[in-house]
């Protein structure tokens, strides 16, 4: 309370927006959760997105514009939707389960299409948008490969969503 506070009185509101928008999500992932059902597609896509919305926010009170905030959440959405039912659909595979290889792939188009919508709000955005979709692209060719181990997909996952903060922010500040 004491940081938001001092966020406030240095930055104004505008930074909470952001944080309002995404409540819900939140909250919804968190009823999924007091209710032992976290581990679902739609809470873990809501908590994954909602959580998304700090990045406009520390934006917003860093002095950028809404379509830049705006954008940064869109390729961290785009990145949320296409990851999580990719490793769903892997971790399922590696369980000796079907893994619905056409959820994977719908998740892929999705992720990079909403990525790419952040180049509407702002073009500066377009590395992160095209990260999104070279990761999208990875994924539907890796899903059709035998699965990796846990780790190893653990690992790889965290430097792809590594890449695309780092070719976001060097799009975003090369400008």
């Amino acid at each position: 309370a004491a940081l938001a506070t001092v966020a406030s009185l240095r930055a104004g509101l505008a930074w909470l927006v952001p944080l309002a928008l995404a409540a819900p999500l939140v909250g919804l992932e968190l009823w999924f959760d007091a209710r032992s059902r976290g581990r679902r597609l739609v809470p873990e896509l809501c908590g994954a997105v909602g959580i998304g919305a700090f990045a406009p926010a520390i934006a917003l009170a860093g002095g950028a514009d809404v379509g830049l905030a705006a954008g940064l959440w869109l390729v961290l959405a785009g990145r949320s939707i296409a990851v999580i039912p990719f490793v769903r659909v892997q971790i399922a595979r590696l369980r000796h389960r079907d893994g619905p290889v056409a959820t994977s792939d719908r998740a892929q188009v999705a992720g990079a299409t909403v990525a790419l919508a952040a180049v509407a709000a702002d073009v500066r955005l377009v590395a992160g948008a095209a990260a999104v979709s070279v990761v999208a692209t990875l994924q539907a060719w890796w899903v059709r490969r035998p699965p990796v181990p846990a780790n190893v997909l653990g690992i790889r996952q965290l430097a792809l969503g590594l890449a695309v903060v780092a070719a976001t922010a060097a799009g975003a500040l090369a400008s």
